[in-house]
């Protein structure tokens, strides 16, 4: 699925319904699911916080739109470990986590 196709999807999702594997197939592993400020250097701090926890992105879609204040974004990661949820959640801008396994 296409990031443009993704974002458009995003309204209608509460992160219950996403399986990462859906969005990046051929990935095992764990997803995790965010919605967050369209902001720069968000990503940045996305990943600085997750690879705190010894995380390997192994890999990432992002979408958004022009315009948008907000973004979505998918991580297919090997494992991570439940506490990570809340210190993503704790990045200024972030909206919503969902780790799936």
């Amino acid at each position: 699925m296409s990031p443009s196709v993704l974002f458009h999807l995003i309204p209608a999702l509460h992160l219950t319904d996403v399986d990462p594997h859906d969005l990046l197939p051929g990935q095992p592993g764990q997803g995790v699911c965010l919605i967050h400020d369209n902001v720069p250097e968000m990503i940045a701090k996305i990943s600085s916080v997750v690879s705190s926890f010894g995380v390997n992105i192994e890999n990432m879609i992002n979408a958004s739109t022009k315009g948008r204040r907000q973004a979505y974004t998918v991580l297919d990661v090997d494992s991570i470990p439940d506490t990570a949820e809340g210190a993503i959640m704790d990045i200024g801008g972030v909206i919503r986590v969902r780790i799936l396994t």
